[in-house]
């Protein structure tokens, strides 16, 4: 059993321009193919277009709102919703 604190778990700046800590990621613990972490994106910023080759990505909101790109589907996203974004497909918030 692994359990990682996200208090623990050092931030870092993407290249996508968002605030990472890693709370489960191929970096720190066992899964392979997917991480769970928290992203803080600040007030007025999006991030950059990107995608990812191999794993799916969930994100969940836990404040604030904003607008989800996923390929050329634009949603407005806000606290409480669920995304989900499927290996190979780009996207930016």
């Amino acid at each position: 059993m692994e359990v990682i604190n996200v208090n623990d778990a050092k931030s870092f700046v993407t290249k996508a321009n968002s605030e990472i800590r890693e709370i489960l990621a191929p970096r720190n613990s066992s899964p392979a193919n997917q991480s769970l972490a928290e992203a803080k994106l600040l007030l007025g910023r999006c991030t950059q277009e990107h995608f990812h080759p191999k794993a799916e990505e969930i994100c969940f909101i836990l404040q604030g709102k904003g607008k989800m790109r996923v390929e050329d589907e634009t949603r407005d996203v806000r606290a409480s919703d669920g995304v989900v974004i499927l290996p190979g497909q780009k996207h930016k918030i």
